[in-house]
């Protein structure tokens, strides 16, 4: 007499799945838009085209259920569309959010380096919870 024994084991959810409302550490925090631009006579004026040496500010919009962002990463790559990274700027810390949705500049400018041509730097924000957000790009030309 012989014997089969049968097992089905069932696993419910995806591995490295976050879900926005659904993860143990809070919600990752969304970069929904990233302006560049220079402040001029006190004013902020957008724009995508700066000279070597330059002092770029960025407008940034975020949403974050747990109102608890705590770090910015800069990295810049060039020309546009290396694969690694030419710098990483110092990690930035940022204020406490008011509001699930907000926008505001960043406290300080960064420097443009060379060389001339265009350049991509990608924008991504780390909350108290160590969830991390989408990666935002923005565009720049450099004279």
């Amino acid at each position: 007499m012989s014997c089969v024994v049968f097992s089905l084991s069932l696993i419910w959810g995806c591995r490295g799945t976050r879900l926005a409302g659904n993860n143990l550490n809070g919600s990752a925090p969304l970069i929904v838009y990233v302006q560049s631009g220079k402040i001029m006579d006190g004013e902020y004026t957008a724009t995508s085209s700066f000279r070597i040496g330059d002092l770029v500010n960025f407008k940034l919009t975020v949403i974050d259920d747990d109102l608890d962002i705590q770090m910015l990463y800069i990295r810049r790559f060039y020309p546009k569309d290396a694969v690694e990274p030419a710098s990483r700027y110092k990690p930035m810390e940022l204020h406490t959010l008011k509001d699930r949705r907000e926008s505001f500049l960043l406290n300080e400018p960064l420097e443009i380096p060379g060389p001339s041509g265009e350049h991509r730097l990608e924008f991504q924000i780390e909350d108290e919870q160590g969830n991390k957000s989408n990666t935002y790009k923005v565009f720049m030309i450099v004279h």
